[in-house]
């Protein structure tokens, strides 16, 4: 059984998101699917929770292939005394940005306008009936 040691980024990476970025699921969309099948073991229980959470520590069966879940390693200041960038997951060289945009200003609601004139219920002149009075004699 081949192994594949994964490192997390945070506290806890949910299931389906693990099977795609070590490469046992194509996407998120099939790593829920393969879930779904029972398919997938954790820590040697049949687990059926698509999104369970997987933290440091745990293992996960799935297709003949084993991961074993490490903790991040802790962040170590650089010579500079810097704190390193973030980055995304794994495979994305892009770093992380965590600038904020200007907060845009609330914008004014229009003016209300007054209601229309009431015309009574339905939208009829007051005093006017749709319907006739038949009178039958005896």
């Amino acid at each position: 059984m081949p192994g594949i040691r994964f490192q997390l980024q945070g506290e806890y990476i949910a299931l389906n998101d693990l099977l795609k970025v070590t490469g046992l699921a194509d996407s998120g969309g099939a790593g829920k699917a393969l879930v779904a099948t029972g398919a997938v073991r954790v820590d040697g229980r049949r687990e059926t929770r698509k999104t369970c959470k997987i933290r440091a520590g745990q293992k996960v069966e799935v297709a003949g292939a084993r991961i074993v879940v490490s903790a991040p390693d802790p962040v170590a200041p650089t010579d500079s005394g810097d704190v390193p960038s973030s980055r995304h997951p794994a495979t994305c060289p892009v770093p992380l940005t965590l600038s904020h945009p200007t907060p845009r200003p609330t914008p004014t609601p229009p003016p209300r306008l007054p209601p229309p004139p009431c015309r009574g219920r339905l939208g009829r002149r007051p005093g006017r009936s749709t319907h006739r009075s038949i009178l039958v004699e005896s």
